[in-house]
């Protein structure tokens, strides 16, 4: 109940002495309607924060429910700074071909749709916004790597603005604003004619826009110049004809579409695709840290807590992938069969060669595809992503090389590091040797033998007839490599080779 304070207005005093009617008649008028509307249901599928590949894969998900069930209207609640233009364009894609006859989709931003957001925006049948919502300026853009931001090559921008005057041709948008959204070189004209109605033009096409108008013209007037991005409060949406309604809230948007008092279905982003979507930033660090403890791991005897790590960080990596729908089943075994042939060829083979190379090429590719959702580039947006993870591909296996070296040279000299990498392994260090005895350290200091295999750093050595685990402090050697044991620590024992002079 309605509690208005301060005075008696006269439709209230009427009703007291019974004069007036129980109910206004637009409420006589409007219950029909909403009874009508009960037995109706509405779908919305929200598309909020960053536009990426989780997102598109959560969208796949929701946008199959849709299409699965009977629904009376779809409606994409967008609100967004936008993202990455592969994953608008995905999702672009994926609502316009929400192809059931009986089905209309409408885009409600009640903030903002801007970048990869106005894209997704365009490819729904109808837009609605809030009284203070923005739409557009979809300009690609990378950041350089000497810092700073740069526009995507025409290349690049070419497909973007065919999708938009797709999608503006076939949702009944103005084509000529929709491409300025994409491109600031572009400038466009407003043409008003006598009846009232607008045309927009790009300045390219403005005479034989004119000429084929002739008497019908009475103004024409530059609305975006060139140099200038289109980017639309509300009104100027409605007036370019890209806003078909504007809604103060989404109770308002039930409203305009005669489906208030229907019932509402929201389908948000679950869980899972929440936080594969936000593990999917830390890819990048996750798969350093995961080839490093890999390579530490296979230079170190025995198994512990670098390849508890390593192998523990990649799984992450390619469970996100998998999530996200890029990885495939026989992406993840490829990686598994390229880990195995590195460790053959560190442990059972000497030297590096074919197996070595084939392992981490193997890896690579894996890793590689794992990141994108397509085996080989054909548009010019795909070879752009397909570089661009071949280059954090790079960084990052420099990265993780650098790091397993340092980690190699230096962190053997930590105590508490010593302790964790012979975690699991410690058993195996002195792999036919005797419980330590009194004196144990001192008598093996000083001793002279030979590299039974190849030590990177570590491997097996052969002194006073027995084979034993040892390693260097980074030292790669050679089978036969004649070696001094320096320093024990605990049943670790830690040689250096022994100059021939």
């Amino acid at each position: 109940m309605v509690v208005m304070k301060g005075r008696i207005t006269v439709p209230l005093l009427l009703f007291a002495l019974g004069l007036a009617p129980s109910k206004p008649a637009e409420e006589e008028t409007a219950a029909p309607a909403e009874a009508a509307a009960s037995d109706k249901v509405v779908y919305v599928i929200t598309l909020h924060k960053t536009i990426d590949a989780g997102l598109v894969y959560s969208a796949r998900r929701r946008v199959a429910q849709a299409k699965r069930d009977l629904y009376d209207l779809v409606i994409f609640e967008i609100n967004t700074y936008g993202g990455f233009a592969i994953s608008g364009l995905d999702l672009g894609e994926l609502i316009a071909n929400v192809d059931r006859e009986d089905i209309k989709t409408v885009a409600y931003i009640p903030e903002k749709a801007i970048s990869a957001g106005a894209l997704i925006a365009m490819s729904c049948h109808e837009i609605v916004m809030g009284p203070t919502a923005s739409l557009g300026d979809c300009e690609p853009i990378f950041t350089k790597p000497e810092g700073g931001i740069e526009t995507a090559p025409e290349k690049l921008q070419s497909p973007l603005r065919e999708r938009f005057r797709t999608f503006a041709k076939r949702n009944d948008y103005p084509p000529a604003l929709a491409v300025a959204m994409v491109t600031k070189d572009l400038e466009v004209w407003e043409l008003e004619l006598k009846d009232g109605s607008r045309r927009y033009v790009l300045k390219r096409d403005l005479d034989k826009e004119i000429r084929e108008l002739g008497d019908n013209l009475a103004n024409e007037h530059v609305v975006v110049e060139k140099g200038h991005l289109l980017t639309m409060g509300t009104q100027e949406a409605v007036k370019y004809g890209f806003c078909k309604h504007v809604a103060k809230d989404f109770d308002e948007v039930l409203e305009l579409y005669n489906l208030k008092g229907a019932t509402v279905r929201r389908a948000e982003v679950n869980w899972s695709e929440e936080l594969a979507r936000w593990l999917e930033k830390l890819a990048p660090l996750l798969m350093m840290i995961g080839i490093v403890g890999i390579i530490v791991e296979i230079r170190t005897p025995g198994f512990g807590l670098p390849g508890i790590v390593g192998i523990t960080c990649l799984v992450i990596v390619f469970s996100t992938k998998y999530v996200a729908g890029w990885a495939e089943t026989w992406e993840i075994l490829l990686f598994i069969l390229g880990v195995l042939l590195l460790a053959v060829e560190v442990f059972v083979t000497p030297g590096f060669g074919v197996l070595g190379v084939s392992g981490l090429a193997l890896m690579g590719v894996s890793i590689i595809l794992s990141f994108q959702d397509f085996a080989i580039p054909h548009t010019p947006w795909q070879r752009d992503f397909f570089l661009t993870n071949i280059t954090m591909l790079g960084a990052v296996m420099v990265a993780g090389l650098a790091g397993a070296l340092i980690i190699g040279r230096f962190l053997p000299q930590v105590p508490v590091f010593n302790k964790l990498i012979q975690s699991g392994e410690s058993a195996s260090v002195l792999t036919t040797a005797q419980a330590p005895e009194p004196g144990f350290e001192t008598d093996m200091i000083g001793r002279i033998g030979e590299c039974a295999s190849t030590m990177r750093p570590s491997g097996r050595i052969r002194l006073d007839g027995k084979t034993l685990w040892a390693m260097t402090e980074g030292d790669f050697l050679q089978r036969g490599d004649r070696v001094e044991v320096y320093r024990v620590e605990g049943n670790r024992i830690i040689v250096r080779r022994v100059s021939d002079a």
